[in-house]
């Protein structure tokens, strides 16, 4: 090697150790506590949140079968799971804020949202929302979902749903009679602490399954169309670990095939040439992929590509 080779090897080198991304991931190692925020995603706009029996399928303690319910489970085995926490709802936390006395308030003049902590008689009163048995009437769900939504938690009215769930809840507000429908929603939990490429796939491959569970839940108590997914900032990443066997095996036996296809009628129908071509082909192969074990390089989607080019420009080399 040359000497200017070995002097940009090193500063390259010390300019890796010295960067910030190189002491942030040495520090995620060593000190993080809590994994990626995991947010679980109810798509369907129709699923009716009114209705007592439709949250009962959410809303934790009601169901064991419940979405709340199943990742509280999952949280328990988190070795295996990877979900490190109890999932956060805004169902709970929207009854629990409509029995509070404190928290709903509206503007005695235009009938709207005013905030909790504007304590004017003059300005604002309390709703005094009905509660049947601890709960929301389907009227009043609709009809103080969007007070919940904006309103700020504070110390009378912690649970205000504006700082957690402003973002969380999608809805549809009609403007005549000032009801909200509720539209797609999310429930977030977070991730374990994650750090090989192993453990971000398996916590996808997981949540996955948690996601197709709850759906099969959702959709065989009311024969509704509804879905539920899992989405963390890491998924785009990983999810192609999740098929890259599959993939890897058709890529190369579409290549293989082409290759042998093209041979044989480039040799006259030639089957015993075209069969040595591909038998030198799979030999290569099979080295290449000994040499990736052995240099610990991992199958993805560029090692992949590789392996289908190296394959082809292999034979290319055979017959020209």
């Amino acid at each position: 090697m040359s000497e200017a080779f070995l002097t940009d090897l090193f500063r390259w080198s010390t300019k890796i150790i010295n960067s910030c991304s190189f002491f942030s991931i040495r520090a995620m190692f060593q000190y993080l506590s809590i994994g990626p925020p995991v947010y679980f995603v109810v798509r369907n706009s129709s699923y009716d949140y009114e209705h007592y029996e439709s949250q009962d399928l959410i809303r934790g303690g009601a169901n064991p079968s419940s979405l709340v319910s199943q990742i509280f489970a999952a949280s328990r085995a988190s070795n295996r799971t990877f979900i490190a926490k109890p999932v956060s709802s805004w169902v709970d936390d929207y009854i629990d804020w409509a029995g509070n006395g404190n928290c709903c308030k509206y503007n005695v003049t235009t009938h709207d949202f005013c905030p909790n902590d504007v304590h004017s008689r003059n300005a604002c009163r309390s709703c005094n929302i009905a509660m049947e048995e601890g709960r929301l009437t389907p009227d009043d769900f609709e009809t103080y979902l969007s007070f919940f939504l904006k309103d700020n938690p504070n110390e009378d009215c912690p649970k205000g749903g504006h700082a957690a769930y402003g973002h969380a809840v999608t809805y549809n507000r009609d403007i005549v009679s000032k009801k909200s429908v509720p539209g797609a929603t999310y429930f977030m939990t977070y991730h374990t602490i994650l750090k090989t490429s192993q453990d971000y796939t398996n916590a996808l491959r997981e949540a996955r399954k948690i996601a197709a569970n709850i759906t099969d839940t959702l959709n065989s108590a009311d024969g509704g169309d509804h879905e539920v997914f899992p989405y963390s900032i890491f998924y785009v990443f990983y999810e192609q670990y999740l098929t890259m066997w599959p993939d890897t095996l058709k890529g190369l036996a579409i290549s293989i095939a082409a290759i042998f296809v093209v041979t044989f009628l480039l040799t006259g129908f030639d089957i015993h040439a075209a069969s040595v071509v591909l038998f030198t082909i799979l030999l290569i192969l099979v080295n290449l992929g000994g040499l990736m074990y052995h240099w610990s390089i991992s199958l993805n989607a560029v090692s992949l590509v590789n392996l289908v080019m190296v394959s082809l420009n292999r034979y290319l080399k055979l017959v020209c």
